[in-house]
């Protein structure tokens, strides 16, 4: 068996008690045990937190009150609400490729954007 798949199950066997205590895991993959003892950081939170301001400011350019200076500082804010956002996704996306390496499920090639089964590499 390989070093890195001996790490990971000793790795869930170390926290088993926290992968039981999400319910029915008789159907669970080895990688969703992974991804439930992946903390998803503040990121989300930060996506979440940015799209209902992004939205409330939306509605508010949208009222017929809502002056051109103020349009203008809505643009400005909604364009740093994008930028949190993008940001936000890129290290949700990085999570997601630091769980999928550690499931061992592929191995990634040399070659960059390669990722091959480890079934094809026998």
């Amino acid at each position: 068996m390989p070093d890195r798949t001996a790490r990971l199950y000793m790795r869930l066997a170390r926290n088993r008690p926290i992968i039981e205590q999400n319910g029915n895991v008789a159907d669970l993959s080895l990688r969703g045990a992974v991804e439930m003892l992946t903390p998803r950081g503040d990121h989300l939170m930060r996506f979440e937190e940015a799209e209902a301001e992004m939205q409330s400011l939306k509605e508010r350019q949208s009222q017929p009150d809502c002056d051109v200076h103020e349009q203008m500082m809505i643009w400005g804010r909604i364009f740093e609400l994008t930028d949190a956002m993008l940001e936000a996704a890129v290290e949700d996306k990085l999570n997601d490729l630091a769980v999928f390496a550690a499931s061992g499920e592929y191995r990634l090639l040399p070659t960059p954007g390669r990722a091959v089964a480890p079934a094809l590499l026998r």
